[in-house]
């Protein structure tokens, strides 16, 4: 059987491309799905943002930066000084009301980072680094040693939040690929030039 896995991250909110990424997904045949975190904001999907992504039953969902940015924000830890923090703490108040709460306490529970194995590949799964979704350390022209980091022991690395695409390999020769998020995802084709993503064909 030909398992087809679309993997896709930083949706920001954007639920017109996610309706139109998952569209593509369909005519291909996708069997799972991957989702790598930052669901929400700056865009406004919300409750049907969620819901949406939760049927599609992902076998792999994880939290992003923007996600804990959320949980801190909610926790009252905003620095009002800070003009970013105050315009994250307004959209935060826009998706709270839109949110369920159930759907708040699942999503703040995800993890930044998993591994999973298919077929006897071993893949590392991370919004951004394993250990921290936060931060430039995997910029496409960050240095070597970074990338080696994030391969660890595995076969397959993919991570998203640079929104930038990359193809590379750690020292060791472990395949690295961040697929280049702009607004939303691209699981498969091009879809308006904007929305990227990666998807993996297995044979089983």
């Amino acid at each position: 059987m030909l398992h087809k896995i679309a993997v896709f991250s930083d949706v920001h909110g954007n639920m017109s491309a996610l309706d139109a990424v998952l569209k593509d997904a369909r005519q291909y045949e996708v069997t799972d799905y991957w989702f790598l975190g930052d669901l929400f904001l700056p865009g406004p999907g919300a409750e049907q943002l969620y819901e949406t992504v939760a049927s599609l039953h992902p076998a792999v969902w994880l939290q992003g930066n923007w996600e804990q940015e959320i949980n801190s924000i909610v926790n009252g830890e905003a620095d009002f000084d800070d003009p970013s923090e105050v315009y994250l703490s307004r959209l935060t108040e826009y998706l709270i009301n839109k949110l369920s709460p159930k759907h708040y306490k699942e999503l703040i529970q995800r993890p930044i980072s998993t591994t999973i194995t298919v077929n006897g590949l071993n893949f590392g799964l991370s919004h951004n680094r394993s250990d921290r979704s936060t931060g430039h350390d995997l910029f496409p022209a960050e240095k070597q040693i970074n990338f080696d980091h994030l391969a660890g022991n595995k076969d397959i690395l993919l991570y998203g939040h640079t929104h930038q695409q990359v193809m590379r390999t750690s020292s060791k020769g472990q395949l690295i690929i961040n697929w280049g998020n702009w607004t939303a995802i691209q699981p498969i084709s091009k879809i308006n030039g904007r929305s990227k993503g990666v998807l993996c064909d297995f044979n089983s």
